[in-house]
């Protein structure tokens, strides 16, 4: 991580403008919302507007509304610890998720062989 004293809405922008970022939502209608408000305002409504969409479930919409709160609020020290701290927990979000999924990509076709053979036996 290189320092720099530039301020967040601006490191948005510069993001926002690479395009390898040019299909993620948060970082677009973050960059958007700079326009009208700080950092953190456009931040918190990008994520909003994430959740409302359903990219995001509860404890990721959480955790996102608090790692914006603290962006660009630390000297440079503890705003490393901060950022390594948030993308440890996303990492535990994520790896939550995945467990998940597996459990509910077993669970379905079960579910649906089940439901299957209830309406056979209904039928009878």
């Amino acid at each position: 991580m290189t320092y720099t004293a530039r301020p967040m809405s601006e490191l948005w922008r510069q993001l926002a403008q690479n395009e390898a970022y040019s299909g993620f939502s948060l970082v677009q209608d973050t960059a958007a919302g700079l326009a009208d408000a700080p950092f953190g305002v456009a931040f918190a409504a990008a994520v909003e507007r994430a959740a409302e969409a359903g990219f995001l479930q509860l404890p990721g919409r959480q955790l996102l509304l608090e790692f914006g709160e603290g962006c660009g609020r630390y000297d440079l020290a503890r705003q490393e610890q901060h950022i390594r701290h948030y993308c440890d927990r996303l990492a535990e979000l994520e790896e939550e998720a995945r467990r998940q999924a597996a459990v509910k990509g077993r669970i379905c076709p079960v579910m649906g062989l089940a439901g299957g053979a209830a309406l056979a036996l209904l039928l009878l």
